[in-house]
Parts: C-alpha cells; sequence; structure tokens
C-alpha cells in the first residue's frame, strides 16, 4: 500500500518535542497569556498550540494507514472518522504554520479586523469542505477495500495550503529586518524543508512524508526559536534585555505602535550592599511576579540589573500611563528582603513608539542613560521629563557626529590687558552647530560629554586645535602670549592624559608655555593624591593654570594660595550683583585686590558695557573678557580681530569706582 510511512517516526518525534517542553528544567511551568486576542498573537502560545495539533494530527494519521493497513470488519466508521479528524487538523496546521511565522517577524501584530477575516477565509472553505465530505467525498473517500482515495477536490486543498505559504512568505520577505539574520535563516531552512516533504507526497501519495516534513520543521522551530534560556533572565525568569530587542525591532520593523512602561529601580545598590545576595534575587523575583499582575508574563523584561520594561502593543497609552500610577502606588509600600520590610524607589515612565522614540537605537540610549539625572525617591516622569531627556539624547547624537566627522568648532574669546591696553590672550571654547539642532549651547552639550565619557575626545580635538592654531599663526608677533583651554575633572581622572597632550603639543611644535590650562575651583579642590600630583607634573612640563568661576562656590583662600595659579577668573555672575549693591561691589572689589596682592592676575569675566570695565579696572583686574571687546570668534574671524586691534579704541580712562 505505502513503499514509506514515515508518520509513526513523526508522532515520535513530536511527542518528544512536546514532552521536552514541559518537562525541561530550565524552564518555568509555562503560563498562557490572558484573552483570545493575546493568545494568538503570542509566538510561544502559538507554538505550543501548533505542537499539539501536529501530534494529534499525526496520530490520526497512524491510526488511519494501520487500519487501513489491517482491516477488520466494522471499523470503516472508525477509519472514515480518523481520516475526517486528520484532514481538520492538518487544515488547521497550515494556518496556524503560517500564523506562526507572522508572529516571529511580528506581522500577526497591528492588523485589523478585515485582514483577519480575509485571512481565515480560505481555511473556512477547506474545513467548510472537509466536513462536508461525507456527503460529497470530493476532499477523500474509502473504497470498499478500505483504503484511501483522493477526491476530485484534493488539489484545491493544497491550493489552499498554498494561499498560505505564499501568504506566509510575502510578510516574511517584506519585513525581513524585524528578526535577526540567524532567526530569518532558521525560518528558511525549516520551511524548505516542509515543502520539500508535501511536495514529495503530493507527487508519491504512496510516499508518507509530510507529516515527518512537518514535525522537523517544528523540531526546527524550537530548537532555534522557542529555546528561551537564551533570552530568560536566569533570576526573575521573565525575557531579558535581549527579548527586549528582539521585541523591540519587531514592532517597529513592522510599524506597529506600542508603549513601554519603565520601571528603573532607584539606588539597588545600597540594597545589595545591605543584604546577602539571595535576598536581593529573592526581591527582584518578589517585583517580577508583582508585575504579572499589572500585564502578562510575555510582555515583562528585565533590560538591565536595575530596570523592567512592560510592553503595550497597540494604542493602549492609557492602559499603560494607569498602570504605571498603579506600579508607583506599589513602590510606595515596604517590599520584603530577609523577613525584613525594604523600600524600594523606583522611577517609572510611558515611553511612546514612534511618537516619543522612533529608532531602536535612540530607544536603547535613552533606556541606558536617558535616566541617569533623576532625581531620587520614588517618582513618575511625565512627558514634559520626557522631552528633556529626547533632548539629552539628541544632543548626544549630534555631539557624536560632530565628533566623527570633525565638525566641531573651537572659536576664540580675546582677554585684554588693562596694562598694555592690548589683546595678550584667549580662551578657547567649543561650540556646536547640527544640521537637524542647529548651534547647541556649550551648557547644553558639555554636561552630555561629561556623562558619556564623550568628554575626553571632546577635549583632544579643542587641545590639538589650539595646537593647530598655535602652529599655524605668529600669534606671539600679534601680541598673543598663550590661549586657554579648559580642561576637565573627567579627562584628569584618565589615565595618560599627560602624555596625550604632550604628544598633540609635540606633533605641532608647540611649546606648553602658550597653552594655559583652565580648571574649575571644584577641580582644584579635588582630594585625590592622583590628580594633584598630575597637576604638579603638568605645572613641571611648562604649562600654567587658571583657576576658572572663582567666587560661584566655596571659594577657599588657602587653595587658592597653594594652587600655584597664574590666573584666576572671577565669574561674570560677582560683576553682575555688584551693579545690584553696595555689599556686593565691595565684595568684588575685596577679592580683586586680595587675589592681585597674592601676584596672581585677576581675569574678570563677562564685561559688557564701559561702566563694568570702569569697575573691574579700577578695582585691580588686569585682564579682562567680555562681550565689551569681542564676542567669541572663529579662527579667522579671531586672527583678522587681532590684525586689526587698536590701542586708540580704548582712550578714555576708567571712571572712578564709586562703590
Amino acid at each position: 500500500m505505502y513503499s514509506m510511512n514515515l508518520d509513526p517516526a513523526a508522532l515520535v518525534l513530536s511527542a518528544l518535542c512536546l514532552v521536552y517542553i514541559l518537562t525541561t528544567s530550565r524552564r518555568e511551568q509555562y503560563v498562557p497569556p490572558k484573552g483570545l486576542k493575546a493568545q494568538l498573537l503570542s509566538q510561544h502560545y502559538i507554538f505550543m498550540v501548533l505542537l499539539i495539533i501536529n501530534i494529534l494530527s499525526t496520530a490520526a494519521s497512524v491510526g488511519s494507514v494501520h487500519l487501513m493497513e489491517n482491516p477488520h470488519e466494522g471499523t470503516d466508521v472508525l477509519l472514515y472518522f480518523l481520516l475526517e479528524v486528520y484532514f481538520l487538523l492538518h487544515t488547521t496546521l497550515t494556518m496556524l504554520f503560517v500564523l506562526y511565522v507572522m508572529n516571529v517577524n511580528g506581522t500577526a501584530i497591528g492588523r485589523k479586523r478585515r485582514f483577519y477575516c480575509f485571512f481565515i477565509l480560505p481555511y473556512a472553505v477547506g474545513i467548510l469542505a472537509i466536513i462536508t465530505n461525507p456527503l460529497t467525498r470530493l476532499i477523500f473517500y474509502v473504497d470498499e477495500g478500505m483504503l484511501y482515495q483522493r477526491g476530485i477536490l484534493m488539489p484545491a486543498l493544497y491550493c489552499l495550503a498554498s494561499i498560505y505559504v505564499l501568504t506566509g512568505l510575502f510578510f516574511f520577505i517584506r519585513y525581513q529586518r524585524a528578526i535577526p539574520r540567524a532567526d530569518r535563516v532558521a525560518i528558511c531552512s525549516v520551511v524548505v524543508l516542509s515543502v520539500v516533504g508535501v511536495v514529495i507526497q503530493a507527487i508519491r501519495p504512496d510516499i508518507l512524508t509530510e507529516l515527518f516534513a512537518e514535525s522537523l520543521t517544528i523540531l526546527g522551530f524550537m530548537v532555534m526559536l522557542e529555546d528561551r534560556t537564551g533570552v530568560t533572565d536566569q533570576t526573575t525568569q521573565v525575557f531579558n534585555r535581549r527579548a527586549f530587542l528582539d521585541a523591540s525591532r519587531r514592532y517597529m520593523e513592522t510599524e506597529v505602535p506600542f508603549s513601554i512602561l519603565l520601571v528603573k529601580l532607584m539606588e539597588l545598590d545600597r540594597i545589595i550592599r545591605l543584604f546577602d545576595s539571595r535576598d536581593v534575587d529573592s526581591l527582584l523575583v518578589d517585583v517580577a511576579r508583582w508585575l504579572e499582575t499589572v500585564t502578562d508574563r510575555e510582555n515583562i523584561f528585565r533590560f538591565g540589573q536595575e530596570d523592567f520594561a512592560l510592553t503595550f502593543v497597540g494604542r493602549r497609552q492609557g492602559e499603560a500611563e494607569e498602570a504605571a500610577r498603579h506600579t508607583l502606588r506599589r513602590f510606595a509600600e515596604p517590599w520584603m528582603a530577609e523577613e525584613a520590610e525594604v523600600l524600594l524607589e523606583a522611577t517609572v515612565s510611558v515611553i511612546r513608539v514612534p511618537e516619543d522614540v522612533d529608532s531602536l537605537s535612540m530607544l536603547q540610549d535613552l533606556l541606558l542613560w536617558g535616566y541617569q539625572d533623576t532625581p531620587p525617591g520614588s517618582l513618575l516622569i511625565g512627558h514634559e521629563e520626557l522631552t528633556a531627556l529626547k533632548r539629552k539624547l539628541a544632543v548626544y547624537d549630534a555631539l557624536r557626529r560632530a565628533l566623527d566627522k570633525r565638525t566641531l568648532q573651537v572659536w576664540y574669546q580675546p582677554i585684554w590687558s588693562s596694562e598694555s591696553n592690548t589683546i595678550v590672550s584667549a580662551e578657547a571654547l567649543s561650540r556646536l552647530f547640527d544640521e537637524q539642532l542647529g548651534f547647541i549651547p556649550p551648557d547644553e552639550f558639555i554636561p552630555v560629554a561629561e556623562r558619556t565619557g564623550m568628554i575626553h575626545e571632546l577635549g583632544a580635538f579643542a587641545f590639538q586645535e589650539v595646537c593647530r592654531v598655535l602652529s599655524a599663526y605668529d600669534l606671539r608677533g600679534k601680541g598673543i602670549r598663550y590661549l586657554e583651554v579648559n580642561l576637565s575633572l573627567y579627562q584628569l581622572l584618565r589615565e595618560g592624559v599627560l602624555e596625550k597632550l604632550e604628544q598633540y603639543r609635540a606633533a605641532y611644535g608647540v611649546e606648553a608655555s602658550q597653552i594655559n590650562l583652565e580648571i574649575t575651583e571644584s577641580v582644584s579642590s579635588y582630594d585625590t593624591p592622583g590628580v594633584q600630583e598630575l597637576l604638579q607634573q603638568m605645572r613641571a612640563s611648562g604649562y600654567t593654570f587658571s583657576l576658572d568661576d572663582y567666587g560661584t562656590g566655596y571659594s577657599n583662600m588657602t587653595r587658592l594660595i597653594e594652587g600655584n595659579y597664574t590666573n584666576v577668573k572671577i565669574d561674570k555672575s560677582l560683576l553682575w550683583e555688584a551693579e545690584k549693591n553696595p555689599s556686593n561691589a565691595r565684595l568684588l572689589r575685596n577679592m580683586i585686590r586680595i587675589i592681585r596682592g597674592l601676584d596672581m592676575n585677576v581675569v574678570q569675566e563677562g564685561v559688557e558695557t564701559k561702566e563694568q570695565l570702569d569697575r573691574v579696572v579700577k578695582a585691580g583686574s588686569n585682564l579682562v573678557q567680555g562681550y565689551y571687546f569681542s564676542r567669541p570668534l572663529r579662527e579667522a574671524d579671531f586672527i583678522a580681530f587681532l590684525d586689526s586691534w587698536d590701542p586708540l579704541t580704548l582712550m578714555d580712562e576708567p571712571a572712578e569706582d564709586e562703590s
């Protein structure tokens, strides 16, 4: 009857797959999603149904073949029943197979009801034909010898199956970028294997290979797509960061809108220090289990050590926001760790895709470091705060582009000497212009550079630009004694910074005395011995230092004396406050006179008017920087400014300081 029958092997193989899934110790008991819609859009749920139906379909086929090979009187009804079951289940298997592939790449999500009406239509036609087959005998029939025979509409049943295969193939190719390359290769391989088995049996009805090929396909899906050990967080048993990124990629590539409820645990390091690691793990498990009351486990991800992300697919922003408020209320109550109550603080926010973020890279940046500056305590990040975080990400991207393409600019603001009435120096200032964001002020991109570590590249770029300008122009012949370059604490903390600066300087043949390094008072007072030793080494190499923003913080006179600074730059805010009341004016005047008495230069920043100039010069400031002389200038404009400088510009004597 059959020259080859692989159905028993298919039954054993499928049964082993089911046993493995249900009993493996690496996987917790599977909890199906709640609701029919959620189940139909769950990749793992569809796979489980697919596997069970394949087992039942194969069992029906094995039983029917056994009855045909061992006919007995009175078994014709049972044989017909098994064949009916086989065709009903096998037709369902084809439809579920395509639905599974569409779930893998996310194309099943977000489809309207109309789509699914058309999607199920071929299936409904096939099922109707099978149900009515006892009357029509158009699909199959059993002859007098109890042998299965194909009906005239059997090719039509194969055509209906082909419609589903072609539909799945279309969505697979159309949205292939929605899944990783390895998964694409896996799907192609097993689909080809399945098609080969179907084609062989269609051409040679005496060779039963179709079910075995389909069982091999299911095995391939289980091994390559359904093994959750690589996408499961081992502590909490919810999905991990990789699974979250895969899911987000699927939604974005298939243009499915979704919302992310981010729960970021604050000060988890403090909890780790207080309790045993097992108690901390138990606490995290409790958090994960509670989050399952908010949404299905299929939609919960542990994105990082302190971060959980919950996804709400579709236009469910209101549901996500309500879940956020509910979560925040829970974190206002204590959790249990080592039989002790622990108050966990959490930052909770809702991120809408694509309204708030429209790319996977932007989403990763936002989740990884966008919340670093959030204040302590549990709080809900609203739309305005999220907009500010997005702005920081945009600035980050702009700075990254500028550094990569070397489009960052260094401008120079002249510094005037009251003693010689000439321009004797200039401060090098980084300027960022972006095609998308336009001009980005330094007080925006400098903090971003410091938080992300790009301050090292930024500082190196500015230093090299200053060296290039000093090498390209005879600035000493134009009266410039040195150029000032800002140096941050983050740069000083990196090993080998002095060696790098010396390397850059030597490449341009610039003397160290031509460069003055500006550091803030907070950097100068940093108590790490390594930093103080490094500053001494830099001075020994010939660099001079300016103390920047003096007077804005805790101005320690002892540190000022010990710092051996060439210049002390007084912040513009002190000058502007001095114009408002006599007390601030006396403070400014006395501060300038004390610093000058210590044989250090005073650079007064922020001078914009003749009255301000007269005030600080009368008080003793010998160097002045501000808009009164010039705004920061591009390189070419700065050189032109030096060439056109006319000392007669300041012929008038400064007025007496009336304060």
